[in-house]
């Protein structure tokens, strides 16, 4: 035999007033689904505190505010050392600027000091061509001086060989053998 449930539906009676059953408040709610929602909510509060979710909750929200928090730091700190290091690049970007214009200047002062050495270095070559060239002038004034002393006493003597006598030969000898050292200094005067 089917359950006939003995509570209507509170919304019946509401229409129904008049034919509503008279039932106590504490059959109504020995009878009432609302028994069964106190019951199950009173379970649902057992269950968690068994389980301890709000302890659970309140611990997994600290550790997110702690995290929150990490982050915050780590974020503070990382905008310290990147203002650090824009710093630092500022200050880079000047010691870099200053070793250029020092390197330039290093090289500037380099350039003139290797034109100076190269000034110097062609004018003592320019020298030293001078020296010898007039040394080599000198050598060959020397050389041509003897060559004509040499040709000239030969065509001399030729000459003298073929219109002179015996006795004009021996004078001419004599002549020149006077004469000799005189040409021999101012040969060697030269």
């Amino acid at each position: 035999m089917p359950v006939v449930p003995i509570i209507k539906p509170l919304s019946l009676y509401l229409l129904n007033a008049e034919h509503a059953p008279v039932v106590g408040s504490w059959d109504y709610i020995l009878h009432s689904n609302l028994l069964n929602v106190i019951l199950a909510l009173l379970f649902l509060a057992w269950v968690l505190g068994k389980l301890q979710i709000p302890q659970k909750l309140q611990q997994q929200r600290a550790r997110a505010i702690e995290e929150i928090e990490s982050i915050e730091r780590q974020k503070q700190h990382a905008q310290s050392e990147l203002q650090l290091a824009q710093e630092r690049l500022r200050h880079l970007n000047e010691v870099v600027e200053q070793q250029l214009q020092q390197a330039q200047q290093t090289a500037e002062s380099i350039s003139a000091q290797i034109m100076h050495e190269a000034e110097q270095e062609a004018e003592r070559l320019l020298n030293q061509a001078k020296q010898r060239i007039a040394q080599q002038e000198r050598h060959a004034v020397k050389m041509l001086q003897s060559e004509l002393l040499s040709q000239s006493i030969d065509l001399i003597r030729q000459q003298l060989s073929e219109s002179l006598t015996e006795s004009d030969h021996h004078q001419a000898i004599e002549a020149f053998t006077e004469e000799l050292p005189v040409a021999v200094q101012l040969k060697s005067a030269s």
